[in-house]
């Protein structure tokens, strides 16, 4: 069963270039030393609860032995340390979520 890391934070507007350019840096890191996680994921909230401008970045892995068998590496810091301190007071969250019920899903092809 897939599990996933998922950050949640807030920036302000005029740090919205930047943040992506680090968040880019970041997928990098993450192609070059974490083979056990699968996929990353960037959603930017249009709109909502949150305050502008929001973020929610996922980190899948194949299940709950490959997420153990990462390691934080000083890398790991370095990347995401300014994406961190460029966020909102109270905004960032992490947290650790696993899929539903396969019935409970659905995805479509591209034209379907």
């Amino acid at each position: 069963m897939a599990m996933y890391v998922v950050f949640q934070w807030s920036i302000q507007p005029e740090d919205d270039p930047r943040c992506k350019e680090l968040l880019a840096g970041v997928a990098d890191h993450i192609r070059a030393e974490h083979p056990e996680i699968t996929a990353t994921r960037l959603y930017s909230q249009w709109a909502g609860p949150l305050p502008r401008r929001a973020y929610i970045w996922t980190e899948e892995y194949a299940d709950f032995e490959a997420l153990d068998s990462g390691e934080l590496t000083p890398t790991c810091l370095e990347v995401w340390k300014p994406i961190e301190q460029m966020a909102q007071p109270g905004t960032w969250t992490t947290s650790v979520w696993f899929d539903g019920p396969e019935n409970a899903q659905m995805a479509r092809g591209a034209g379907t």
